[in-house]
């Protein structure tokens, strides 16, 4: 549905995608850059950011900035070891430097989910669907005869096919299909190597009916836990420039160090949240911005999105997370009943670290969808932890498509 949508476009209104639309966007600049790196903060959750390289490790910028920003998305790790490659993730794509051939190449992420047996979790919490049995394409083929066997599979749904060749090298970006066209429920879909396209059959947070997208193949593998822990932990700046000798962004031997002491300390990627009084025991999907500039949503109306360019639950800042109030046929979703949290209920927040934040309800604001909101208490600078909890709220509007009211529910750290 557009409920969502509207609601966070209205919240935020200048805030990169887990699902990118296709229509093109223009490269971002980089936050800041020495002699042979960029360095972004996009992805840093608001304590540093992630440098891409050329160095004698590898040629990651210079891959960057031939492929752009639209086609691989900013970067969410420092460079780690994946088989003995140095090895970097984005939010769309997974680059690894390979030495033979002097150059870089994109992992086919979604293989590398099957092999390690996340396909079940990818079919439950992203719709994604399951690998063709092994030995589909048959005995005797050329390598072009199973291209187009597999490129074929895409016909059943033109609007996939038309997004799949609108890529200037689909096998350099999308590789080969590996599933079969699925019908899941609101949208059909098909699994690529490093990729999945979404065509939508309704209007949903963040696509129109019949709008096709690309759910982010790093993005999706940072979500499951696929990638190194210690590549994760944010650069607090820039590497800074040597003479002649430029710059190597390696993640360190042993975990970074944790920030320094305080709310903020070895504080991890939030994972779950729980609200004991409703029910509610949820996964946390990571968004960032859409391609206009606003919050994103999460995809699954059973998992809540924590704004990953915010402060993490935990750390001094206000974190924020939004959540679904109904699905596209108006069964309730993870927010149905928040609005009947009150002043002292507990909310909890777990990390990947294994610590788990306790908050306290100390108040709850309901505005209309066309009044102005308090962007600053929700998103800006904060000397106190605090989680904001956003959903819908009020009447359904069928001309509108769209509910009256917007729900906000302000939450303290207490231990």
């Amino acid at each position: 549905m557009t409920t969502m949508r509207r609601l966070l476009l209205g919240l935020l209104a200048a805030l990169l995608l887990m699902v990118a639309v296709l229509p093109r966007t223009t490269l971002a600049a980089p936050a800041a850059q020495s002699t042979a790196c960029l360095f972004f903060t996009e992805t840093g959750g608001g304590q540093g950011g992630f440098s891409v390289c050329d160095d004698g490790q590898a040629q990651f910028r210079a891959a960057f900035q031939q492929w752009g920003l639209q086609k691989v998305g900013y970067p969410v790790s420092r460079r780690y070891s994946r088989d003995g490659f140095v090895t970097q993730a984005f939010q769309k794509a997974i680059m690894q430097w390979r030495q033979d051939s002097n150059g870089v190449v994109l992992v086919n992420v979604f293989d590398d989910l099957h092999n390690a047996g996340y396909d079940q979790r990818l079919l439950e919490t992203r719709q994604t669907p399951t690998q063709l049995p092994p030995g589909w394409d048959g005995a005797g083929l050329t390598f072009q005869q199973v291209v187009q066997k597999r490129q074929a599979l895409l016909s059943a749904r033109p609007a996939l096919r038309t997004a799949y060749f609108a890529s200037s090298d689909p096998l350099t970006f999308f590789g080969l299909p590996t599933s079969e066209v699925k019908d899941m429920g609101n949208h059909y879909a098909v699994r690529l190597q490093r990729a999945v396209l979404q065509e939508w059959k309704e209007d949903v947070p963040w696509a129109r009916a019949g709008q096709v997208t690309i759910a982010n193949g790093g993005d999706i593998s940072k979500e499951l836990g696929s990638l190194p822990v210690e590549a994760l932990v944010a650069e607090a700046g820039p590497p800074a420039p040597v003479a002649g000798v430029p710059p190597a962004p390696a993640p360190p031997a042993s975990p970074a160090p944790a920030p320094p002491a305080g709310p903020g300390a070895s504080v991890g990627l939030p994972t779950r949240l729980r609200i004991p009084d409703l029910g509610v025991n949820a996964a946390v999907e990571s968004v960032g911005q859409t391609s206009s500039g606003a919050m994103d949503v999460p995809q699954g109306v059973m998992n809540v999105g924590w704004y990953n360019l915010g402060a993490r639950p935990g750390q001094v800042g206000n974190a924020v997370m939004s959540g679904h109030l109904d699905d596209y046929k108006g069964d309730a979703a993870v927010f149905w009943r928040l609005n009947e949290l009150q002043v002292g209920d507990i909310v909890m927040v777990a990390d990947a670290n294994g610590r788990e934040y306790r908050y306290e309800v100390i108040d709850k604001e309901t505005y209309r969808f066309d009044d102005p909101v308090p962007l600053n208490r929700i998103f800006g600078y904060s000397v106190t932890s605090n989680l904001n909890l956003i959903t819908c709220n009020g009447t359904w509007d069928r001309n509108a498509r769209n509910y009256d009211k917007r729900l906000v529910v302000y939450t303290r750290l207490v231990r």
